[in-house]
């Protein structure tokens, strides 16, 4: 493992890659999860590779305040979709399309977690998103009231995401003539 880490940060770069076929390979459930939820599981890749390289002390001196990145690819056409094979049983799963990028929207941002203050006892609570919504709490713990919490939102923290458009490029093995 110390070796994978010293190859990836020799030259100061803060990138990760892994092929999700050698991750098939290793733990085939792992990669079930991981192209069945990928939100989730990336996210649990990122703290624990960033933990362990912590641990280790492998990172040095140089780059210890920056983050390491995962990026997983798949190095063949095993999740390649065409777009006419899209459904909504691909939502929230990871699917690989080729294609070239028509149209990008601007960058919005999206709330991951939000900071609450009871207006009583000026308790301090993260929520953090689970399954696309912030629940605000209901009871303060701390002086026992209910409804007393009130959303802070410059300690909030937010992500960024932007919409594409994508032009498909078909597969020239398979035929696509429309027989209307």
């Amino acid at each position: 493992v110390d070796k994978v880490f010293k190859i990836q940060l020799k030259n100061n770069l803060c990138k990760f890659d892994i092929d999700i076929l050698h991750l098939a390979e290793f733990d085939p459930f792992l990669y079930y999860k991981l192209i069945q939820n990928p939100g989730k599981i990336i996210s649990i890749f990122d703290y624990t590779l960033n933990k362990i390289i912590q641990n280790k002390n492998v990172i040095g001196k140089k780059i210890t305040n920056k983050k390491i990145k995962i990026f997983f690819f798949c190095s063949s056409s095993k999740l390649l979709k065409e777009f006419n094979e899209m459904d909504p049983t691909n939502i929230n799963s990871l699917v690989k399309v080729r294609g070239y990028i028509v149209n990008c929207s601007p960058i919005i941002p999206e709330m991951i977690s939000a900071f609450f203050k009871c207006q009583t006892c000026f308790f301090e609570i993260y929520s953090f998103l689970e399954f696309g919504k912030i629940l605000e709490p209901i009871y303060c713990f701390y002086c026992k009231e209910f409804n007393t919490f009130q959303l802070i939102y410059n300690r909030c923290n937010f992500t960024q995401k932007r919409f594409i458009q994508l032009q498909p490029i078909f597969n020239k093995n398979k035929n696509y003539t429309n027989n209307n």
